[in-house]
């Protein structure tokens, strides 16, 4: 096989990955509207809107139909929204929305993939007051005026209407999508749709990165931030390991050259939360044993420092404690260093 083989592994991991995570997102926006209505296109037409906006994206109706079946409760899985808020590089904000089965888990993973970009989770309320959610349409099928007299007609609140290389967009508050959605699809002509059909969180004071840096750890974080829906081993696709299998890739070369990258991105959070976590596993330890480790683990040592010399030595507790920061960041930077270069590029 060689290196042909390595290089078409490679960029059908690629792939598959910018693959996945369209599956992911759609599979979320599906089971969301589907669980806030009737979780049948032809009785919820939210769900119906969802699934068409998917198929344009070619995604396939099996990913479909098993959200839907996820929302039913058919595989006894349930997840919840969660919208979480943070800070990132170069005074960006976001607003993030999630479905998860475990808050603190997917908190936990949002949090890590900010401050490895640097930026930093913040508190509810901190950043959605600088953003306002907004109905956003785009149509190519009427002008402007035509597009105004319409949702007057409807007597539909629009925050504003513009036009550009014949593409009208419309804003409005949230509240008024399904009214704006009724208005213009009653004027849609037969084989055309809208380019654009959403509700989103656009910012009121809209910032530029200057930096290079700071674009590179923009994206950076858009990709971790759009992995953590991936599902580790359930989103490897089965078509790369049957392409593998054609080419004669045996059962470790199957695992080396596509488990494993594509399971890098989870491994990395996975492995900075235990490492760091690790070291600091002290008051467990001291409450099952009573301090009686068998061994001298650094925190430990700050502790009793504090505890045997009379009076307490505070500033070599200090000293120590500042060695036991610098041991944790040279540990979990050097970790995160060796598994990033691992990671696929999608």
């Amino acid at each position: 096989m060689g290196r042909a083989h390595e290089v078409r592994a490679a960029s059908m991991a690629k792939t598959a990955a910018a693959k996945s995570k369209l599956n992911n997102k759609w599979s979320r926006i599906i089971y969301m509207a589907a669980k806030s209505g009737v979780p049948d296109p032809d009785l919820n037409q939210n769900l119906k809107k969802e699934i068409e906006k998917a198929k344009r994206e070619q995604v396939t109706a099996d990913v479909i139909k098993r959200a839907i079946d996820k929302a039913k409760g058919a595989n006894q899985e349930s997840y919840d929204p969660m919208t979480l808020e943070g800070f990132g590089p170069g005074n960006s904000m976001f607003v993030i929305e999630c479905l998860t089965d475990n808050h603190n888990r997917t908190q936990t993973a949002v949090k890590v993939a900010l401050q490895r970009c640097g930026g930093k989770i913040a508190g509810s309320g901190n950043v959605t007051h600088m953003f306002k959610n907004t109905a956003i349409f785009s149509v190519d099928f009427m002008s402007e005026e035509e597009v105004l007299e319409t949702l007057l007609m409807a007597d539909c609140d629009v925050e504003d209407i513009s036009s550009e290389d014949g593409v009208v967009t419309v804003t409005a508050p949230s509240s008024e999508y399904g009214k704006i959605r009724e208005a213009l699809k009653a004027v849609t002509p037969e084989g055309k749709d809208f380019l654009e059909d959403t509700v989103s969180w656009v910012p009121l004071n809209p910032i530029e990165l200057n930096t290079e840096k700071e674009k590179e750890q923009l994206q950076r974080l858009l990709d971790l931030l759009e992995g953590i829906y991936l599902n580790g081993l359930n989103n490897i696709p089965e078509d790369l390991y049957e392409a593998a299998s054609i080419d004669g890739a045996t059962a470790w070369q199957k695992f080396r050259h596509i488990t494993v990258p594509m399971l890098m991105p989870a491994f990395t959070i996975v492995f900075f939360l235990t490492l760091s976590s690790s070291f600091k596993m002290l008051d467990e330890n001291l409450a099952l044993t009573g301090g009686d480790f068998g061994t001298r683990m650094l925190s430990l040592q700050i502790l009793l420092t504090t505890r045997e010399n009379t009076p307490p030595n505070y500033g070599m507790a200090q000293a120590q404690a500042v060695i036991f920061f610098i041991l944790i960041a040279v540990v979990s930077i050097v970790q995160v260093i060796v598994t990033k270069r691992k990671e696929i590029e999608a």
